[in-house]
């Protein structure tokens, strides 16, 4: 079993455990749009952590009913926009 194996297996325990806040894995192939490049990473922890999150989600809300242009703005913007700060 390799890396990345071990991680999905593990991620999914802890999703049934309702312990996982948020995953992502990348796919080296390239294969699928979403997993080739870190263009979706911020946008789709902070989906993932809104459901898992209430008062989170509310925060997440709030901020892209304030700033429409968020989710374009480079991907260090929005790791401390999206993540960091609402934490």
């Amino acid at each position: 079993m390799g890396k990345t194996a071990i991680a999905k297996s593990i991620a999914a325990d802890c999703d049934q455990q309702k312990r996982l806040g948020a995953s992502f894995f990348f796919d080296k192939t390239g294969a699928k749009r979403s997993t080739d490049s870190g263009e979706l990473f911020v946008s789709t922890l902070a989906r993932q952590l809104a459901e898992y999150h209430p008062r989170y989600r509310n925060s997440l809300f709030q901020l892209l009913h304030n700033d429409s242009r968020l989710l374009s703005r480079s991907g260090v913007d929005q790791l401390k926009q999206l993540i960091i700060d609402p934490m």
